[in-house]
């Protein structure tokens, strides 16, 4: 039996309620990059929590398939409190992905910065190796 329209539109508010809250979470840890990025801090850990939170986002939208699929065959037209969440949502991958735009461009000139320091210890690690290697002989 399927579910009634007003049934599969409870689900997806609710679903897409949860999803806000991940993107949220997303955009709140993924502000502090850019800073992170510049000061040389360890993003590994804010990173990993930021996949965590897009995988969930992933797990709902894979358990949501069908729902949307029946949503999308009957033609049902989203009531406002429904699209008022599909818009938020819309908001806060627009923001997200501006956010990581933005870390992007530290993390760059992060590694830009860093880049002559790597390569004059690799070209003295190097020169110590040779020298080494000439006063053992």
């Amino acid at each position: 039996m399927k579910p009634a329209a007003s049934e599969v539109e409870a689900e997806l508010f609710d679903s897409y309620g949860t999803q806000s809250t991940h993107y949220a979470r997303s955009l709140e840890l993924i502000r502090g990059l850019p800073t992170d990025f510049s000061d040389g801090t360890d993003t590994h850990d804010t990173l990993q929590e930021i996949n965590r939170e897009l995988d969930h986002v992933a797990r709902l939208e894979s358990e949501l398939a069908n729902l949307k699929t029946e949503w999308q065959t009957h033609r049902l037209v989203p009531s406002d409190r429904l699209q008022e969440r599909i818009n938020g949502i819309q908001g806060l991958l627009e923001e997200l992905l501006g956010q990581i735009a933005v870390a992007e461009q530290h993390a760059e000139s992060a590694k830009q910065r860093l880049r002559p320091e790597i390569e004059s210890s690799v070209q003295s690690t190097k020169m110590r190796n040779a020298y080494r290697q000439f006063t053992n002989k």
